[in-house]
């Protein structure tokens, strides 16, 4: 007896009731096929973004007002540290976050260059 699990897989004639269809190797290829160009069309899409200046200023602006590069440790009206004030910062942190590894994955050059772009004075 071998320690191998049973592949879980549904009995043939119950297959056929529930209508389960199983895709052919060359169908699973194609899939991924599919998706590999997606992923490709949305990074191009996405550096595509990032050459232009106004738009990396309005994403640098998004990322700010999110303080994504910022402190997520809130306070209350009184100064004393609120929870529920971090926990919201965090949350914004990790949309901004979310939105920058996207572009930063996308193209880490023009990425890193809105980032320079931050420290001189726009204008």
């Amino acid at each position: 007896m071998t320690d191998e699990p049973l592949p879980l897989r549904v009995p043939e004639p119950e297959e056929i009731l529930l209508g389960v269809v199983h895709q052919t190797p060359e169908q699973v290829a194609n899939e991924e096929k599919v998706q590999a160009e997606n992923r490709e069309i949305r990074r191009l899409f996405l550096v595509k973004l990032l050459q232009d200046e106004p738009f990396r200023q309005w994403l640098r602006a998004k990322l700010e007002a999110w303080n994504t590069f910022g402190n997520p440790f809130g306070a209350s009206p009184t100064g004393f540290p609120d929870p529920m004030a971090t926990q919201f910062a965090l949350g914004m942190k990790a949309a901004g976050w979310n939105l920058w590894e996207e572009f930063d994955e996308a193209s880490p050059e023009l990425a890193s260059l809105m980032r320079r772009e931050a420290l001189k004075p726009l204008g």
